[in-house]
């Protein structure tokens, strides 16, 4: 079977859905060594918070997402980029 490439657009969508609207920073972590997205309480971590947690995939248990910075507005633009792929689509 020939090698087929991955369709740019839509990772891109999924980055911003995924991250713009389904993530719960309130109650999840990205740990990749865990697989994925789990509940802070998998990692250690307390819940709540703005911050996005993510767990250091060298060092289990330590969050390397403590410096985020603006989520709220990086979850709105990211969510507005969606909908206009979204809009986009639709349109062509």
């Amino acid at each position: 079977a020939p090698f087929m490439q991955p369709c740019l657009g839509k990772i891109l969508y999924g980055i911003f859905l995924r991250y713009g609207m389904q993530f719960d920073n309130r109650n999840q972590a990205v740990a990749i060594q865990r697989g994925g997205f789990v509940p802070k309480e998998t990692v250690g971590l307390p819940t709540g918070g703005e911050l996005w947690t993510v767990e250091d995939p060298q060092q289990s248990g330590r969050d390397i997402g403590t410096s985020s910075y603006r989520v709220a507005e990086v979850r709105r633009c990211f969510q507005s980029a969606a909908l206009s792929l979204i809009k986009a689509a639709r349109a062509s």
